[in-house]
């Protein structure tokens, strides 16, 4: 076998084992559950906890990515009705993308704060 499949099969490998956890994961299984499934597997258990903890660190900065994105957009919209109002003088239509962006930009200011990580994203 040369160094080109050996690599190609260990990423398989890798990419098998992080698929099994994902799974897992998403079903609802707690990290211990998974970490002793995967030890039934054959895999050790301080290789099973660094899947888990990698797995739940990459599901954290995608909640906080998308509290960005929600913070974003809610501001976008919030200034875009201030702005209608500014101009307009025509406070009707231009309430219902104020308050709901300010409701998103809440929810995504409260997605943010619940990911915050230990390290920087």
């Amino acid at each position: 076998m040369t160094t080109e499949q050996t690599i190609d099969t260990d990423q398989a490998l890798a990419d098998a084992v992080y698929e099994f956890a994902s799974e897992r994961l998403l079903a609802g299984n707690s990290d211990e559950e998974i970490v002793k499934s995967m030890v039934e597997r054959g895999l050790d258990r301080e290789a099973g906890q660094l899947i888990v903890a990698n797995l739940n660190l990459a599901r954290q900065k995608g909640f906080w990515a998308e509290g960005l994105r929600n913070m974003l957009y809610g501001a976008l919209l919030t200034t875009g009705g201030a702005v209608v109002i500014a101009l307009n003088r025509d406070f009707y239509p231009a309430w219902g993308p104020i308050i709901y962006g300010a409701i998103q930009f809440c929810i995504g200011a409260t997605q943010v704060a619940m990911n915050q990580t230990s390290d920087k994203i």
